[in-house]
């Protein structure tokens, strides 16, 4: 009689760990699919807002971000979020020229910046504009294309 009220408290407490284990894994896939989804909502808002800049052609450089006014209307009536990357692109590099010339990029420095450098956006993988310094010659492509990017 001992040996089967054992038993059954073994079976019963086999059946209980699987349950838990089960829960444990549902709620871990739960918990990673609802990350997934809030990374992919952000994305869509920094893709469509945001830009950021590069203090050197070097994705691992210092950085700043700035914000694109997307919404902003156009002389011709239309609205930057309808005028597609590259008009998105320009915006980022006109945003990305005058955090450059704040000396954000220079803060500590003494020797300090004394002309304005010339500026190219990329497209990161996430379709991020990132905006860096061009001191190469070379055409845009090869430019991002160097730096695992595309050109927009």
């Amino acid at each position: 009689m001992e040996e089967e009220l054992f038993g059954r408290l073994e079976r019963s407490h086999t059946r209980q760990v699987r349950r838990h284990r089960l829960l444990a894994a549902a709620s871990i896939v739960l918990l990673a699919g609802g990350g997934v989804a809030a990374v992919q909502v952000a994305n869509s808002t920094a893709v469509s807002h945001s830009a950021y800049c590069y203090a050197t052609a070097d994705a691992g450089s210092q950085s700043a971000q700035v914000a694109l006014p997307v919404d902003e209307v156009k002389v011709d009536g239309s609205s930057l979020k309808h005028a597609g990357i590259s008009a998105a692109a320009n915006l980022a590099v006109q945003h990305c020229l005058i955090v450059w010339n704040s000396g954000y990029f220079n803060a500590g420095s003494t020797s300090g910046q004394t002309s304005d450098p010339k500026l190219q956006a990329c497209v990161r993988n996430d379709q991020v504009i990132a905006v860096f310094p061009k001191t190469v010659g070379g055409s845009a492509n090869d430019f991002c294309t160097n730096l695992g990017m595309s050109a927009p």
